[in-house]
């Protein structure tokens, strides 16, 4: 009995041990930010590279760009998945199918004398067939219906072909019109436009008057299902949820320096309008961004770095709370009807 007990004390603590390393686990997963890092240089070549880590790099997602795109996953330093490395695999694995295949086809010269004279073999026990001859041959009564049959058949063939031939010469030759019977056609022409132009005008404004009325009648639709009540309520919900789960990959710092410069005096005005509307986007983030945008020889210089972290836990929190809220559920739901 006493030996039960302590079998059963020592897996309770076992599988206890593993309860709580689990536990552990997934406290880390929630509530320990993961670090994301993005760096990209543009002097003589682009450069870029976007990695995601976890617990001191424990854990890290890497998407490296020189001139070709690397992937790979790396867990305690050691390289897990590796996209390059599976295609190279996959490459050297077709390769060796293909020439497993082409070994297979190619004989020894040993092989090749045996099988030569084997086919010499097989040549020489051949069954000769019995030559015909020409004085066998006799043609019949039947035969010569036959022949003459098909001489009849030719000779009709051909009649048709040069009959169908001339009747596409005579279509390809235009008929001849005089400048009186073109201003008759040209006269009935504008006339039957001038007849037919009130309904065409009429049936043009009926489309477009329809369309105009489709367009209004949705704008109306939309504005009473989104100012109602509950449609308020349900879209300031999802408006602060969105902002909730958007809010941490927000960067936590932004280094950027850039000169740029072009001929065209047209592009250099863009990218100082571009650079004045980043900074609001700017604004509250640490670092710096230095740019010099100037007329001359078409050149770009980029160095930039972008460095932030999220915790998954909020994330997932706001994004249940979103998802499962009862009345943005029917609120969906509502559109999707209404819009089948």
């Amino acid at each position: 009995m006493s030996i039960f007990l302590t079998v059963l004390k020592i897996t309770g603590i076992v599988l206890g041990s593993l309860l709580g390393l689990i536990l552990v686990l997934i406290l880390l997963l929630l509530f320990y930010p993961f670090h994301y890092r993005l760096k990209a240089e543009k002097h003589e070549e682009f450069k870029a590279q976007a990695k995601v880590f976890w617990l001191w790099h424990i854990i890290s997602v890497t998407a490296d760009y020189n001139k070709e795109l690397k992937t790979y996953i790396k867990v305690f330093g050691i390289d897990i998945y590796d996209l390059k490395k599976r295609r190279e695999e996959k490459a050297e694995k077709k390769a060796g199918k293909k020439s497993g295949k082409d070994s297979d086809e190619v004989l020894t010269s040993e092989e090749a004398e045996a099988l030569r004279k084997e086919k010499s073999g097989n040549e020489e026990y051949k069954v000769k067939e019995p030559e015909v001859k020409e004085t066998d041959i006799k043609r019949t009564g039947d035969n010569k219906a036959d022949d003459e049959k098909l001489i009849k058949d030719e000779s009709v063939s051909e009649k048709s072909s040069k009959s169908s031939k001339r009747g596409r010469q005579k279509k390809r030759k235009r008929k001849k019109i005089t400048f009186g019977q073109f201003l008759d056609r040209l006269e009935d022409k504008i006339f039957d436009f001038i007849i037919d132009l009130p309904d065409k005008v009429a049936a043009f404004w009926d489309n477009i008057t329809g369309k105009i009325e489709e367009f209004i009648g949705k704008i109306d639709y939309y504005d009473r299902l989104l100012g109602s009540k509950g449609a308020e309520e349900v879209i300031k919900m999802t408006k602060y949820r969105v902002g909730k789960i958007l809010k941490p990959f927000i960067p936590k710092k932004i280094m950027c320096s850039l000169d740029y410069s072009d001929e065209d005096p047209g592009n250099v005005a863009k990218m100082w309008q571009y650079y004045a509307m980043s900074i609001p986007l700017r604004d509250g983030i640490p670092g710096y961004f230095d740019m010099n945008a100037v007329q001359g020889e078409q050149n770009v210089e980029l160095d930039l770095t972008v460095k932030g972290f999220f915790f998954l836990g909020p994330i997932l929190w706001h994004t249940a709370l979103l998802v499962l809220n009862k009345k943005f559920k029917l609120f969906i739901k509502r559109l999707k009807r209404e819009e089948s």
